[in-house]
């Protein structure tokens, strides 16, 4: 059997001990050759850490406990608030993860196997004044936590893999076929939201606030004049608007005229050779969400 990228993918993936790190390396491979634009933000984002704490995803969001360290034994001691003021445990794990996964496996109860956050001053000021401990308190964030985020982000790439596979797209060694591309790009059930619906967010509110400023409903000049500062050139924009004019308005955003899909297609042919200023997944999400937009159906 010729070696499958897609299957190796899916063999890291199930291996518990393989390192989650080295899984989303792989996975950013095989993203970026299928012009997956969702999954590389996502991917990278987990490489990187999240610079903002509002794109952090669900299972991301961990409770900690409140602790100080002893520095006279040398141990860690539990300050139990049971009133603690709402949302005060709760916390939305930014770092990379390979910084979690580090601490994760660190299994010498003598070093820290678990992250620690401080609190704001506010909060400190409060917790010192109650509990008067030893040195400032800070929010342990214990490892089942880390365990569960790795654990999420292991099942994310296991079940893209194995619908990539159950869609014919397996790739050859390191390359996939124009045909594999393809369906990746226009298969709606490989878009990152069917395997963690909060990830696409980021993206899609950028395209979203973009085109909602930019678009108006049953307004063709603001869809062509948008779409002509994206890079599609004047023959194909009044191809595509010679075409919605021939279609009926849909009723529903799976169901565009047989024109304006021939036209879709044309165009998206030309954004995969490289003829705009963007990638093929994202040129895909421009024009499906601006035609959406001018036919309000978003």
């Amino acid at each position: 059997m010729k070696s499958s990228i897609v299957i190796e993918l899916q063999k890291l993936a199930t291996d518990e001990n393989e390192s989650i790190t080295k899984l989303l390396k792989q996975a950013l491979i095989v993203a970026t050759k299928l012009n997956l634009l969702d999954f590389q933000i996502w991917i990278n984002k987990e490489l990187d850490g999240y610079n903002n704490v509002k794109e952090v995803p669900k299972y991301r969001h961990v409770m900690g406990e409140i602790k100080a360290w002893n520095p006279y034994n040398r141990i860690w001691i539990p300050l139990i608030w049971r009133d603690f003021p709402k949302g005060g445990l709760e916390r939305s794990i930014t770092q990379p993860i390979s910084e979690i996964e580090y601490i994760f496996k660190k299994q010498d109860n003598n070093k820290k196997n678990f992250l620690t956050i401080p609190f704001s001053s506010e909060q400190q000021a409060i917790l010192i004044e109650r509990f008067d401990p030893p040195s400032p308190p800070v929010l342990i964030i214990p490892r089942s936590s880390m365990s569960k985020i790795l654990d999420a982000v292991r099942n994310i790439i296991l079940r893209w893999s194995l619908k990539l596979e159950a869609e014919g797209i397996l790739g050859e060694k390191m390359s996939f076929t124009e045909d594999e591309k393809g369906k990746a790009q226009y298969n709606q059930k490989i878009k990152i939201d069917n395997f963690y619906g909060i990830i696409g967010n980021v993206f899609e509110e950028t395209i979203t606030q973009e085109i909602n400023i930019s678009v108006k409903s049953n307004d063709l000049d603001s869809l062509l004049k948008y779409l002509k500062s994206k890079g599609i050139n004047s023959e194909d924009l009044e191809n595509l608007k010679e075409a919605i004019r021939k279609d009926p308005k849909p009723k529903q955003k799976d169901k565009l005229g047989k024109n304006v899909s021939k036209r879709f297609s044309k165009i998206m042919e030309k954004a995969s050779s490289g003829a705009w200023n963007v990638g093929i997944g994202l040129a895909t999400n421009i024009l499906t969400n601006a035609l959406f937009k001018y036919y309000g159906l978003i």
